[in-house]
Protein backbone atom coordinates (compact mmCIF):
# COMPACT_ATOMS: atom_id res chain seq x y z
CA UNK A 1 0.00 0.00 0.00
CA UNK A 2 1.33 3.71 0.49
CA UNK A 3 3.18 4.79 3.02
CA UNK A 4 0.69 8.14 3.24
CA UNK A 5 2.77 9.13 5.93
CA UNK A 6 6.00 9.11 4.22
CA UNK A 7 4.15 11.43 2.00
CA UNK A 8 3.25 13.80 4.15
CA UNK A 9 6.84 14.02 6.06
CA UNK A 10 8.47 14.73 2.47
CA UNK A 11 5.81 17.58 2.39
CA UNK A 12 6.13 18.86 5.77
CA UNK A 13 9.85 18.74 5.45
CA UNK A 14 9.81 21.10 2.18
CA UNK A 15 8.81 24.21 1.23
CA UNK A 16 6.11 22.85 -1.20
CA UNK A 17 2.09 23.15 -0.57
CA UNK A 18 0.99 20.28 -3.01
CA UNK A 19 2.52 17.15 -3.08
CA UNK A 20 1.91 14.68 -5.69
CA UNK A 21 3.39 10.81 -6.96
CA UNK A 22 2.94 8.41 -9.69
CA UNK A 23 -0.06 6.10 -10.37
CA UNK A 24 0.36 1.98 -10.36
CA UNK A 25 -0.98 1.13 -13.74
CA UNK A 26 -3.16 -1.97 -13.93
CA UNK A 27 -0.18 -3.54 -16.16
CA UNK A 28 2.07 -2.86 -13.27
CA UNK A 29 3.85 0.06 -14.59
CA UNK A 30 4.06 3.52 -13.25
CA UNK A 31 2.12 6.64 -14.92
CA UNK A 32 3.53 10.08 -13.05
CA UNK A 33 1.45 12.63 -14.73
CA UNK A 34 2.96 16.67 -14.09
CA UNK A 35 3.45 19.45 -16.18
CA UNK A 36 4.28 22.92 -16.32
CA UNK A 37 1.93 25.86 -17.70
CA UNK A 38 2.83 27.68 -21.21
CA UNK A 39 1.30 30.21 -22.99
CA UNK A 40 0.82 31.04 -26.51
CA UNK A 41 -1.40 32.34 -28.82
CA UNK A 42 -4.15 31.95 -25.93
CA UNK A 43 -4.02 28.14 -26.13
CA UNK A 44 -2.43 26.50 -22.65
CA UNK A 45 0.02 24.01 -23.23
CA UNK A 46 1.21 21.72 -20.38
CA UNK A 47 4.55 20.32 -20.87
CA UNK A 48 6.22 17.64 -18.87
CA UNK A 49 9.36 19.05 -18.48
CA UNK A 50 9.43 20.51 -14.57
CA UNK A 51 11.44 23.78 -14.00
CA UNK A 52 13.72 22.17 -11.37
CA UNK A 53 14.46 19.14 -9.61
CA UNK A 54 14.36 18.77 -5.09
CA UNK A 55 15.62 15.81 -3.91
CA UNK A 56 12.86 13.07 -5.53
CA UNK A 57 10.57 16.06 -6.05
CA UNK A 58 10.30 17.63 -9.60
CA UNK A 59 8.55 21.08 -9.28
CA UNK A 60 5.62 21.38 -11.69
CA UNK A 61 2.40 23.44 -12.00
CA UNK A 62 0.30 20.64 -11.78
CA UNK A 63 -0.13 16.81 -10.80
CA UNK A 64 -2.73 14.92 -11.35
CA UNK A 65 -5.10 11.91 -10.03
CA UNK A 66 -4.06 12.25 -6.37
CA UNK A 67 -1.76 14.38 -4.05
CA UNK A 68 -1.51 15.53 -0.38
CA UNK A 69 -1.37 19.69 0.46
CA UNK A 70 -1.00 21.46 3.01
CA UNK A 71 -4.59 22.04 5.12
CA UNK A 72 -4.36 26.03 4.78
CA UNK A 73 -4.15 25.33 0.72
CA UNK A 74 -6.84 23.97 0.24
CA UNK A 75 -8.67 26.83 2.19
CA UNK A 76 -7.20 29.28 0.09
CA UNK A 77 -7.50 27.57 -2.96
CA UNK A 78 -10.95 25.90 -4.01
CA UNK A 79 -12.15 23.58 -6.42
CA UNK A 80 -14.94 25.53 -8.62
CA UNK A 81 -18.20 23.54 -8.19
CA UNK A 82 -19.18 24.88 -11.33
CA UNK A 83 -16.23 22.98 -13.19
CA UNK A 84 -17.45 18.78 -12.82
CA UNK A 85 -14.51 18.02 -15.33
CA UNK A 86 -11.10 20.12 -15.88
CA UNK A 87 -11.73 20.97 -12.41
CA UNK A 88 -7.88 19.60 -12.16
CA UNK A 89 -6.28 22.90 -14.41
CA UNK A 90 -8.69 25.35 -13.17
CA UNK A 91 -7.21 24.44 -9.42
CA UNK A 92 -3.68 24.59 -10.65
CA UNK A 93 -4.10 27.15 -11.96
CA UNK A 94 -6.14 29.25 -9.73
CA UNK A 95 -2.91 27.47 -6.94
CA UNK A 96 -0.33 29.00 -9.31
CA UNK A 97 -1.63 32.42 -8.85
CA UNK A 98 -1.29 32.26 -5.45
CA UNK A 99 2.00 31.70 -5.22
CA UNK A 100 1.33 27.78 -4.49
CA UNK A 101 4.64 25.22 -4.86
CA UNK A 102 3.54 22.46 -6.20
CA UNK A 103 6.06 19.34 -6.67
CA UNK A 104 5.48 15.86 -8.05
CA UNK A 105 7.69 12.56 -6.14
CA UNK A 106 8.19 9.73 -8.73
CA UNK A 107 9.12 7.37 -6.12
CA UNK A 108 5.26 7.78 -4.31
CA UNK A 109 3.09 4.97 -5.88
CA UNK A 110 -0.90 4.77 -5.05
CA UNK A 111 -2.75 1.78 -7.35
CA UNK A 112 -5.03 3.20 -9.87
CA UNK A 113 -8.37 1.07 -11.33
CA UNK A 114 -9.31 2.39 -14.67
CA UNK A 115 -12.83 4.11 -14.41
CA UNK A 116 -16.02 3.70 -15.86
CA UNK A 117 -15.58 4.56 -19.46
CA UNK A 118 -19.31 3.10 -20.49
CA UNK A 119 -21.21 4.99 -23.54
CA UNK A 120 -23.78 6.12 -20.17
CA UNK A 121 -20.67 6.74 -17.92
CA UNK A 122 -19.31 9.30 -21.04
CA UNK A 123 -22.65 11.11 -21.78
CA UNK A 124 -23.21 11.34 -17.93
CA UNK A 125 -19.66 13.25 -17.53
CA UNK A 126 -20.35 15.88 -20.31
CA UNK A 127 -17.12 16.13 -21.22
CA UNK A 128 -16.78 18.62 -23.62
CA UNK A 129 -19.18 20.78 -22.01
CA UNK A 130 -16.93 21.36 -18.93
CA UNK A 131 -14.06 21.63 -21.19
CA UNK A 132 -15.40 24.53 -22.87
CA UNK A 133 -16.59 26.17 -19.57
CA UNK A 134 -13.01 25.75 -18.60
CA UNK A 135 -11.61 27.50 -21.49
CA UNK A 136 -14.12 30.35 -21.64
CA UNK A 137 -13.34 30.99 -18.21
CA UNK A 138 -9.19 31.51 -18.84
CA UNK A 139 -9.73 32.90 -22.26
CA UNK A 140 -8.12 30.00 -23.84
CA UNK A 141 -8.64 28.71 -27.43
CA UNK A 142 -7.62 25.19 -26.30
CA UNK A 143 -5.73 22.92 -24.14
CA UNK A 144 -2.29 21.16 -25.73
CA UNK A 145 -0.40 18.41 -23.85
CA UNK A 146 2.86 17.24 -25.22
CA UNK A 147 6.31 18.25 -26.09
CA UNK A 148 4.51 20.73 -29.09
CA UNK A 149 4.58 23.94 -27.50
CA UNK A 150 5.97 26.39 -30.06
CA UNK A 151 9.71 27.31 -29.32
CA UNK A 152 8.64 30.80 -28.13
CA UNK A 153 5.84 29.59 -25.95
CA UNK A 154 7.22 30.96 -22.24
CA UNK A 155 6.08 29.33 -18.79
CA UNK A 156 2.92 31.12 -17.76
CA UNK A 157 3.97 33.29 -14.57
CA UNK A 158 2.15 33.58 -11.63
CA UNK A 159 1.70 37.42 -11.90
CA UNK A 160 0.13 36.91 -15.79
CA UNK A 161 -2.25 33.94 -14.63
CA UNK A 162 -3.34 35.93 -11.88
CA UNK A 163 -3.38 38.95 -14.07
CA UNK A 164 -6.20 36.71 -16.30
CA UNK A 165 -8.14 35.38 -14.01
CA UNK A 166 -8.53 38.83 -12.57
CA UNK A 167 -9.84 40.51 -16.45
CA UNK A 168 -12.24 37.58 -17.03
CA UNK A 169 -15.41 38.15 -16.56
CA UNK A 170 -17.77 34.98 -15.55
CA UNK A 171 -19.18 33.63 -18.42
CA UNK A 172 -20.96 30.51 -17.14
Amino acid sequence: GTDTGAMVGLLEDSPLDILGGSLQTPSGGRASWQRVFYLHANRLYLKATPYARLGCVNLVDICYNFFVARPQTLRDVRWDEKLKLTEHTDFFLRAKAAGVLTGVCADIVVGHRPGNDSEVYRTHRRRGVFYARMLRKWGLRALSYGPQAPEDAMPWSADDVLERLCSRPRLY
